[in-house]
């Protein structure tokens, strides 16, 4: 105590008690830090394991893994058969997008671009499962012909034993294939695409009711078949085959009036791109076409005439015997 103080502290008086101030920011930071982390790793995985997302409305939608190919909303999808097994058939379908890719700087400059777009392809796999709603389906085919009234070979409504490998097929699904995970479409409707329903060619041979035509098969780009091929069709001519020439309509003819090295035009009720075995329901053969006309009759043979011989004439020359002298 100063003894100096007039007013000293009395001794019951309460001490004066200094608070630390603690501060709880880093602490809190730290927690917040880790449950945002753990919740995004969370989310992450979960995403992943059930690839879905969920949509303004609530309701989650998958994603396939061919999204970034399928950049709109898409319900069908068109290929080639490569098998069938009962009521699943297998398609592929080419995609192509132009990526750009960058030009490195050495390389660029002035009005060089400073990247250059490339074409890149992939090739999808569906699994397509038709049941008993599917409608299947297909454009008409049609034929020339010159003695029968109606000239179409097939109905639009087919049959699912009317899909064979190897043909175009446009299936539409009842969802966005963009949710397709594995890749499996329950179809609504299929539409089978053709190329063709027939060939031109020759004749190069004949055996009974079959002949053996040579001919290119038949392309389209917007389909996949750019380029030709010269294949050897195998025909089956029926009984009630048309076999007509278009300038002459008086006139039927038969399997006996075609013959190897003819031309002739066959119209089937299949796609001739990828049947190379048909059936054919009309051939034509060209408008200058004349066939071989046989005899009916076989002319009776007439006997040679006999030939007379005459035999030479003998000359007799008379022999002189001599005189004998006395």
């Amino acid at each position: 105590m100063n003894p100096t103080d007039t007013n000293p502290i009395p001794a019951t008086a309460t001490p004066l008690v200094i608070k630390k101030h603690v501060d709880y920011l880093p602490v809190v930071s730290l927690i917040f830090g880790i449950i945002l982390v753990t919740t995004i790793i969370l989310i992450t995985v979960y995403v992943t394991k059930n690839t879905t997302q969920s949509s303004f409305f609530g309701q989650k939608e998958t994603i396939s893994p061919n999204v970034l190919w399928l950049t709109a909303p898409i319900m069908t999808t068109s290929g080639k058969i490569e098998s069938i097994s009962g009521n699943v058939i297998w398609i592929k379908q080419t995609f192509q997008q132009q990526l750009p890719i960058a030009i490195p700087a050495n390389l660029s400059s002035g009005n060089t671009p400073k990247s250059i777009s490339v074409p890149v392809t992939k090739t999808i796999s569906y699994k397509v499962v038709l049941n008993d709603k599917t409608r299947i389906f297909g454009a008409q085919m049609y034929a020339p012909f010159v003695f029968k009234s109606s000239t179409a070979l097939r109905k639009g409504i087919l049959k699912s034993s009317d899909l064979d490998v190897g043909q175009t097929i446009i299936v539409t699904s009842s969802v966005d294939l963009r949710t397709v995970t594995n890749d499996t479409i329950d179809a609504s409707d299929v539409q089978i695409s053709y190329v063709s329903n027939t060939i031109s060619g020759i004749i190069t041979h004949i055996s009974g009711s079959r002949i053996y035509v040579k001919a290119l098969t038949p392309t389209h780009s917007s389909l996949g078949t750019n380029q030709p091929l010269e294949k050897e069709y195998t025909v089956t001519v029926l009984s009630d085959t048309e076999i007509s020439v278009p300038s002459n309509s008086s006139q039927r003819l038969k399997v006996g009036d075609l013959t190897v090295g003819s031309h002739v035009s066959v119209y089937t009720d299949v796609d001739t791109s990828v049947n190379f075995n048909i059936t054919a329901f009309l051939i034509q053969l060209p408008p200058n076409f004349t066939p071989v006309v046989l005899p009916t009759t076989i002319p009776t043979p007439v006997a040679p005439t006999p030939q007379t011989t005459t035999s030479p004439i003998s000359t007799v020359v008379p022999t002189v015997q001599p005189t004998a002298k006395p």
